[in-house]
């Protein structure tokens, strides 16, 4: 039962930082900050 909720815990942990990057890639491509 907590094995579960660490793996999930680590699962979401993962994606939330992936969705940060990519935000931060497209806030590159579009709002240039030149």
């Amino acid at each position: 039962m907590y094995r579960k909720l660490f793996v999930l815990k680590q699962i979401l942990a993962f994606l939330s930082q992936a969705i940060e990057h990519k935000y931060q890639v497209v806030e590159g491509i579009y709002l240039p900050s030149g």
